[in-house]
């Protein structure tokens, strides 16, 4: 196909996958008191952006190809177990996973700039993690166990090219970039109290 136009710009962009999780456990009782919060979440996606199938292109303008992702997830695990005469358990776990494909590329297209027309190809990660597990174990008469967990996973394929055979030409610049600026942050903690063990 061919494509005369002032400017050309192909653009994937997922802005709105958000997860926000909120996961509580508790007990009371006046013997044995067990309690647990368990948090999983996952996000899996592809965002492509791509000029291709020997397309022509010529523009006076620029020509963007551009895939950006902003996924995020902020997940809150908590558990409070309280025994008056017995034993306290208690666990908060969390387990976040971001694993995403960004992808931009022109691939066997001929693509023509003039008047200073640049041509632009970028992937773009901007995903992001929020993790906070706490835990609170409480025995009047024998012993507390209590543990929380955080665990972030950012795993990302991060992908910008030109490929084939094609020509490119521009009479400004060419830019390819894959860009990866991912956060992740994690808080874990416990808090047992037992009159005689506390772990």
């Amino acid at each position: 196909s061919t494509l005369p136009a002032s400017s050309v710009t192909v653009t994937a962009e997922m802005k709105d996958t958000e997860i926000w999780t909120l996961s509580i456990g508790a007990a009371g009782t006046k013997n044995t008191a067990i309690a647990g919060s368990f948090s999983v979440n996952f996000i899996t996606s592809t965002v492509d952006a791509h000029i291709s199938n020997n397309a022509n292109i010529d523009t006076t303008g620029n020509v963007q190809v551009k895939a950006i992702d902003k996924s995020n997830i902020f997940s809150l695990a908590g558990q409070v177990a309280i025994s008056i005469s017995s034993s306290a358990i208690g666990a908060a776990v969390g387990v976040n996973r971001i694993s995403n494909t960004i992808k931009a590329y022109i691939d066997n297209s001929n693509v023509d700039t003039t008047d200073n027309g640049n041509v632009i190809v970028s992937a773009d990660e901007q995903a992001w993690i929020k993790s906070l597990s706490v835990g609170a174990s409480m025995a009047g008469s024998s012993f507390a166990l209590g543990g929380s967990v955080s665990i972030n996973l950012i795993t990302n394929t991060i992908e910008a090219k030109i490929t084939g055979t094609k020509a490119i030409n521009a009479h400004g610049s060419i830019l390819v970039s894959a860009f990866d600026d991912t956060d992740s942050w994690a808080l874990a903690g416990n808090f047992s109290l037992g009159s005689r063990n506390a772990v």
